[in-house]
């Protein structure tokens, strides 16, 4: 709606009552999209009048509106040359207000007055789909926001690297899940992560064994690296009171050999495999 026009036809009609008001507001709207009014066939401008008729030309072509007054609402009809003719309802009590002075819009006009203008000009003067979607993508443009899936620029209060998605590393393998909690050092310290033996471990894995390169011969760990007490989870199999070591002769499920080296792991609630020395 534009204001600065609708003050020009107020100040031109001097609207005396609210019905008055609610037309020239329309008129105004008219006369926005380039329409010039015929003045000398203006009718029914009466402050009580029931139907005020206005005339129009634009560019060779001729339109009418008229304004009939029905108790509180106001109907109006708009018609192009021989076009269907567009039909417009509002209700006058909603639009101007009470008490005020009705050749003042700045006054007398409610906030209301704006929808019913948006209502009025979509349905006499609407735009082309073409002009519509143009002006759709614009204002997502401005907006920043594109369409799903589409382009669409970040937003510059977030970090980039909260743009980024989650760098995840799936394991390789089921028997990678968890080797962590068994060999503290594994994937501790670099990215990606090495392989490891998982939560299945023979009586043979290096944890049991000692001699690893680079390793305390005592604990297959590098020196410093195991604290006092540690524990591993699970725990190996029991050990053989003949092989004080408790290097059993099985490598994992079913291959035990014999004595009581079952080549199985046990539950966390026996000792580890050297006996009662966490260092052994």
């Amino acid at each position: 709606m534009d204001v600065a026009r609708v003050r020009l036809v107020f100040a031109s009609l001097t609207p005396r009552s609210a019905r008055q008001a609610v037309i020239a507001l329309h008129h105004s709207l008219v006369l926005t999209h380039g329409w010039q009014e015929v003045p000398e066939k203006r009718g029914g401008w009466e402050p009580e009048g029931d139907v005020a008729t206005f005339h129009y030309t634009k560019d060779g072509n001729e339109a009418m509106m008229k304004a009939l007054q029905m108790d509180d609402q106001l109907v109006f009809h708009f018609q192009i040359g021989g076009r269907d003719v567009k039909t417009v309802e509002c209700k006058v009590h909603t639009i101007v207000n009470g008490g005020t002075d009705c050749a003042d819009p700045d006054r007398c006009l409610s906030l209301d007055a704006f929808a019913a203008a948006t209502s009025f000009v979509d349905t006499v003067f609407p735009r082309p789909p073409a002009a519509r979607r143009a002006d759709d993508d614009e204002e997502r443009g401005g907006r920043g926001v594109g369409r799903l899936g589409g382009d669409s620029q970040p937003n510059p209060d977030v970090p980039p690297s909260m743009l980024r998605p989650p760098q995840t590393q799936p394991p390789a393998s089921i028997y990678d899940i968890g080797r962590s909690d068994i060999d503290p050092n594994l994937g501790m310290y670099s990215q990606p992560t090495p392989p490891g033996h998982g939560m299945f471990m023979g009586p043979d894995h290096p944890l049991f064994q000692g001699g690893v390169p680079d390793t305390d011969v005592r604990t297959g760990f590098p020196p410093g690296s195991v604290p006092p007490g540690a524990r591993f989870d699970p725990v190996t199999p029991f050990a053989d009171p003949r092989d004080p070591a408790g290097r059993g002769r099985g490598r994992g499920r079913g291959r035990g050999g014999g004595g009581l080296a079952f080549g199985e792991p046990n539950p966390d609630h026996f000792r580890p495999p050297r006996g009662f020395d966490p260092f052994m």
